[in-house]
């Protein structure tokens, strides 16, 4: 064994140590619990999918887990158990819904589609008119643009057909 490997067998093993039987990990401010192998399923289903745990996402149950306890590959198995949670693929509305593109409306003939918008509002004309509404032609782009007294459906009804 080189010098370099011993160094860091050494500095590996200062982060744990070994108390009543019971392993510790001593690099955060307080010594937690290195669980073995046979309780690491236990303890994240204790902390995920219990009703006091509710179902909690990845990072919820990886930062409630890491406060008390710890083992090597333990962000990993509780990402694995999370997203194999039968219960979480039920309830949990899938990614983004995806819309389809939207689909251009052709017209084939004048007048079939027509385009509508309200300019408001204007200083009243003599004839009392404050608002312009405009329509468009879809077909020949023809453009009309006519004075209305106020944006009521029947106004514009009136000004459409007459």
């Amino acid at each position: 064994m080189s010098r370099t490997q011993r160094t860091q067998l050494e500095n590996e093993s200062l982060k744990f140590k070994v108390q009543g039987g019971v392993s510790y990990r001593l690099t955060t401010p307080h010594a937690i619990v290195v669980i073995p192998a046979n309780l690491r399923l236990f303890i994240i289903r204790e902390h995920h999918s219990t009703p006091l745990a509710m179902h909690m996402g990845i990072r919820r149950t990886y930062e409630s887990i890491a406060k008390k306890c710890w083992w090597a590959g333990m962000r990993s198995d509780i990402e694995r158990y999370v997203k194999e949670c039968s219960s979480c693929g039920e309830v949990k509305p899938p990614g983004k819904i995806r819309r389809p593109a939207l689909q251009r409306i052709i017209a084939k003939y004048p007048m079939e589609i027509v385009s509508t918008d309200i300019c408001s509002p204007f200083p009243s004309s003599r004839k009392g008119n404050k608002y312009a509404v405009i329509f468009i032609c879809g077909f020949s782009r023809y453009c009309e643009i006519l004075p209305v007294k106020d944006q009521t459906a029947e106004s514009l009804a009136d000004v459409f057909v007459n």
